[in-house]
C-alpha cells in the first residue's frame, strides 16, 4: 500500500495557496492510510511556505492513528470522527485563546504528550450542504484521458468492531 499516483495540484502549489490566502488555520483531509504520506507532505508543503499558519488534519487515518500522525511536526491538531462541528469550535478556541481540552474528537500535543479526546460524532449529516464541487479544478483529476475522482459515499459505520476506525463505538 504506497507508491500510488499523486492526483491534483502539487504540493508547493497547495504550499503557496495556503500562504497566499492568508490563512492561519488550514485543514487536510486524510482518507486513507495508504495515502497517509500524501496528507503529511501537503502539510509539510503549508508549513515550509506558510510557517505560521497552523495545521489540522482529519479524516479516517487521523481517526485512527491521532498519535502517529501528531508524530509529523508539520500536523498541530487532529480531528478525530466528524470534524465538521469539531473545526469551527477549534477555530473560536484557537481564535480566543480558549482550552482545547474539550473540543469534541481533538487530538493535540501537550506538555510533550498527546491529548486525544473521543471521536466526534455529527446527530444530523442530512443538515449539511453538498460539497462544493465547483470549486474543484477538473483538469487535475483526469485518468486515461476521462474525468477521474474518489467519492467517499458514507460516513461511517453503526457497527463497534475492534479493529475499524470508522465504527460507531470508536
Amino acid at each position: 500500500f504506497h507508491g500510488y499516483r499523486h492526483f491534483g495540484r502539487s504540493f508547493e502549489h497547495l504550499g503557496r495557496a495556503a500562504r497566499d490566502s492568508g490563512a492561519w488555520l488550514v485543514g487536510v483531509s486524510s482518507l486513507f492510510t495508504p495515502y497517509a504520506a500524501e496528507a503529511l507532505a501537503t502539510a509539510a508543503a503549508i508549513k515550509r511556505l506558510h510557517p505560521g499558519c497552523r495545521v489540522v488534519m482529519g479524516g479516517h487515518h487521523p481517526t485512527a492513528l491521532p498519535e502517529s500522525v501528531l508524530e509529523s511536526p508539520d500536523v498541530d491538531f487532529v480531528l478525530r470522527g466528524e470534524g465538521e462541528e469539531s473545526l469551527a469550535l477549534l477555530a473560536e478556541r484557537l481564535r480566543a485563546g480558549g482550552a482545547l481540552v474539550d473540543v469534541p474528537g481533538i487530538a493535540f500535543r501537550r506538555n510533550g504528550r498527546c491529548h486525544v479526546n473521543p471521536p466526534a460524532v455529527v446527530a444530523a449529516p442530512e443538515s449539511f450542504p453538498l460539497p462544493a464541487m465547483e470549486l474543484v479544478d477538473r483538469r487535475f483529476y483526469r485518468r486515461m484521458g476521462r474525468g477521474c475522482a474518489v467519492v467517499v459515499a458514507g460516513r461511517g459505520c453503526p457497527l463497534g468492531c475492534s479493529y475499524c476506525a470508522v465504527g460507531g463505538a470508536a
